[in-house]
């Protein structure tokens, strides 16, 4: 079962790492820009806030995670498709439906990974590294396909989610509906006060990464490098998260699930304010590969502090609220401000952004555990 979740998050991350990185640099090149960019941007964080805790729900209430995991791989498909095929006026309702689709696919997924795996939490980081690697690949093999063959990443993403549908297809995780009762559990997760302060915090710690992956290929761009340039610097990045998640066993065992998580948070401040100031395609290559920390560990220490704060009924709720926070209104405030950002002033704006979004994370954070 963990080597089929393997599979699922490897071809799950491959479409987002083909797709995502490249969408703003896409929808500019057929002509949307300013309000109408911002819109489209924001639908997908948008599509996640709205869905992931409804999927989340869904899948602890009827306990069947395969289920919502395919109903939700059908639905990205079609707005995956739309967003390929459609006419232009349909970007932004296309992106949103896909986002709907994406939705269960963090929390139901990292739900039945922490449930396959038992005891033997450290062994998530080897599970899910699978879709760092998948991201890793995508990410290189769009900007390739776009710069020699002219491949629109929006075309790989469509392809890479029929083959996402068919995965979960496949994954025995079968089983009869049996419905149970949510309410005292929901309960309780919301008057976590700790929970709520890792939320906010994840939120604001993640808008500025959001912000850097969807306009790093439009700011080396503007630089006049070319998009392989982007292509390598994230799937550096990504690279380094996949050893930090291999590891992710012997982190625990040197640092908590909440120290690791405020190192993570620091960390970022440096890593966006020298990104800001970096002229050369190798010097924003090498700063990419702090990315595998400030995201790398900042996931894992999330993963962990909510599955381990979460009444086991509504665990795979509780992991919608953390996707929620990140994907949802995390990147709404990346993917809106750096649309609002890259549209009326420099590019590297992006990155000062996130630096005082990292300011924000960093107090946060700190305010959350030295209360606890």
């Amino acid at each position: 079962m963990a080597r089929w979740l393997a599979f699922v998050y490897f071809t799950s991350f491959t479409v987002v790492g083909g797709l995502i990185p490249y969408l703003a640099l896409e929808l500019r090149a057929r002509g949307i820009a300013g309000v109408s960019l911002a819109f489209a941007m924001g639908a997908l964080p948008m599509g996640r806030l709205v869905a992931a805790p409804l999927w989340s729900l869904l899948a602890d209430w009827l306990r069947a995670p395969g289920w919502v995991l395919r109903a939700g791989a059908l639905v990205a498909l079609a707005g995956a498709s739309a967003l390929w095929m459609g006419p232009l006026g349909m970007a932004v309702p296309a992106v949103f439906v896909f986002a709907l689709g994406r939705a269960p696919m963090g929390p139901v997924v990292d739900t039945l990974t922490l449930e396959t795996l038992g005891e033997d939490k450290g062994a998530y980081g080897r599970v899910r590294r699978w879709g760092s690697i998948g991201f890793l690949l995508a990410t290189l093999a769009s900007s390739i396909l776009h710069d020699k063959l002219g491949v629109s990443p929006i075309a790989f993403g469509a392809v890479a989610s029929a083959g996402l549908l068919v995965t979960v297809i496949a994954l025995p995780t079968g089983g009869a509906l049996a419905r149970t009762r949510l309410g005292p559990a929901l309960r309780s997760l919301g008057r976590d006060r700790v929970l709520w302060g890792v939320l906010i915090a994840s939120a604001l710690h993640f808008s500025a990464h959001i912000a850097a992956t969807s306009f790093m290929a439009v700011h080396m761009d503007a630089l006049g490098m070319a998009t392989t340039w982007a292509g390598i610097a994230l799937a550096f990045g990504v690279g380094v998260e996949v050893w930090i998640m291999s590891k992710a066993a012997r982190l625990f065992a040197w640092l908590t699930p909440e120290r690791a998580f405020f190192a993570a948070v620091v960390l970022a401040l440096p890593r966006w304010l020298l990104t800001a100031i970096t002229p050369s395609a190798l010097g924003l290559v090498l700063l990419q590969g702090l990315h595998g920390f400030t995201f790398g560990a900042f996931w894992l220490a999330g993963v962990a502090i909510v599955s381990k704060r979460a009444p086991p009924e509504v665990a795979a709720s509780a992991q919608g609220l953390f996707a929620a926070s990140v994907g949802g209104v995390g990147a709404l405030l990346g993917m809106v401000g750096g649309s609002f950002v890259v549209d009326t002033s420099p590019t590297h704006h992006v990155f000062l952004w996130g630096a005082g979004a990292a300011v924000l994370a960093i107090l946060v954070t700190w305010k959350t555990f030295h209360d606890r």
